[in-house]
């Protein structure tokens, strides 16, 4: 997926769930600066749901955190990152790792929304970030 990242830098990409988590995993190896993405609802690594018996673990996790805390992922000029509040893996502490990482204005914890983001909202913020 890096490669395929590199080698279309300049186009806009816009990634949900666990495509938004590969494309996290992709950041890790990239060695250009990609321009404009956005991750919707993205798994950010180990996560346990609050409301049911569920746990997930993709692979490569410690990957991932390890690149996060070392400041080897690659930063697009224009990212944005969007995750709702009511979402069952939604963590606070791994989201306040990713604001710091990204900053602040580009991870965004939407409110009363769950996983699967509303779709009038979810068209809004494609509009908004990337002007279409």
């Amino acid at each position: 997926m890096a490669a395929l990242l590199s080698e279309h830098k300049n186009r806009r990409i816009v990634a949900n769930s666990y495509g938004a988590y590969l494309t996290l995993q992709a950041f890790v190896y990239l060695d250009v600066t990609p321009k404009d993405f956005i991750l919707l609802s993205p798994v950010m690594g180990k996560a346990k749901a609050k409301d049911r018996a569920y746990m997930s673990r993709p692979p490569l996790t410690k990957r991932l955190q390890l690149a996060l805390d070392e400041n080897r992922l690659v930063r697009p000029e224009n990212f944005k990152l969007f995750i709702g509040d009511q979402d069952p893996i939604y963590d606070p502490l791994v989201t306040q790792d990713y604001k710091e990482y990204f900053g602040r204005a580009n991870v965004m914890v939407l409110e009363g929304q769950g996983h699967m983001l509303d779709r009038e909202l979810t068209a809004g913020i494609v509009k908004e970030t990337f002007g279409v």
